[in-house]
C-alpha cells in the first residue's frame, strides 16, 4: 500500500468520525438514520465506487441507472448524493455528473474518492455543497436529476421539486427512488420517515412532471418513480 493510499484511509477515517461527532448542523443528513448514512468499508478497485455489497444486492443501482436509459453525451444531477454510491457509477457512463449534499463533510468524503477515479471519470465528475432549500443547480444545467434515499427529508417537498425545474432542461427526467411502506428485512427508516409510492406520484405530477415510469417490482424494499419535465 502506498503512502497516498494510506493518507486517503486516514482522511476518510478522520472524515467519519468528524460527521458522527458534528451535531451542531441542523440539516437534512443529520435526519437520516445511521444505517443509511452509506459510510462504506472499501472502495472496490474494479468498479472504481464506494461498494456496500448488501446495498447492491437490494438496490440493483445499475438496474437503477438504467431506468434512466442512454446516457451518452447527457448530465446527471445526484441530490443527496452522499458518498457517491450512485453518482460515482453515473459518471462511468454520463457525460457529465454533478454530485450534491448538504453536508460538507460527504463532499469532502466524495472529494477524496474522486482522487483515486481515471483521469476520464475525473474530468466529469463534480461535487457541490447544495443549501437545505436549494439544490444549487444552474439554469437548464442537467438532463437528468435523481433523488435516492433522501426525498422524505426535504421539508418543503413541492417547492423543492418545482423549483428543481430551473436547473432541469426541458424534457428531462427526474428519478425518485424510495423505501416502500412495508416490513423491511434491511437496516431502513421509520415509516414515520417514510412516504407511500402513490404519495410520491401525486408529489411529481402536482409538482408540475409527467410520470413516464413507476415502479414497485423491481426492488423488493422500494419504488422507482420517473418523470418528464
Amino acid at each position: 500500500m502506498t503512502l497516498s493510499n494510506l493518507q486517503h484511509i486516514l482522511l476518510i477515517l478522520i472524515l467519519c468520525l468528524f460527521a458522527a461527532c458534528d451535531n451542531g448542523n441542523n440539516n437534512i443528513s443529520e435526519s437520516i438514520p445511521e444505517q443509511l448514512s452509506e459510510t462504506p468499508a472499501k472502495l472496490d478497485t474494479n468498479l472504481v465506487v464506494p461498494v456496500n455489497d448488501d446495498r447492491i444486492g437490494w438496490q440493483k443501482p445499475e438496474e437503477v441507472i438504467r431506468m434512466l436509459g442512454n446516457l451518452e453525451g447527457e448530465s446527471v444531477a445526484d441530490i443527496g448524493a452522499g458518498t457517491g454510491y450512485f453518482a460515482f457509477r453515473l459518471a462511468q457512463k454520463a457525460d457529465k455528473v454533478i454530485a450534491l449534499d448538504i453536508d460538507p463533510n460527504m463532499i469532502q468524503l466524495m472529494d477524496v474518492f474522486a482522487a483515486d477515479l481515471p483521469a476520464r471519470i475525473q474530468d466529469k465528475f463534480e461535487t457541490r455543497v447544495a443549501g437545505v432549500n436549494d439544490s444549487n443547480l444552474e439554469e437548464d444545467e442537467v438532463d437528468n436529476i435523481i433523488i435516492i434515499n433522501t426525498i422524505t427529508y426535504i421539508s418543503d417537498q413541492m417547492k423543492y421539486l418545482q423549483d428543481l425545474k430551473k436547473g432541469l432542461k426541458k424534457g428531462g427526467l427526474l428519478m425518485i427512488v424510495d423505501f416502500k411502506m412495508k416490513r423491511l428485512a434491511i437496516d431502513g427508516p421509520e415509516l414515520s420517515d417514510r412516504m407511500p409510492h402513490y404519495q410520491i406520484e401525486n408529489l411529481v405530477t402536482d409538482a408540475g412532471y409527467t410520470i413516464v415510469a413507476s415502479d414497485d417490482t423491481t426492488l423488493e424494499y422500494q419504488y422507482i418513480v420517473v418523470a418528464e419535465y
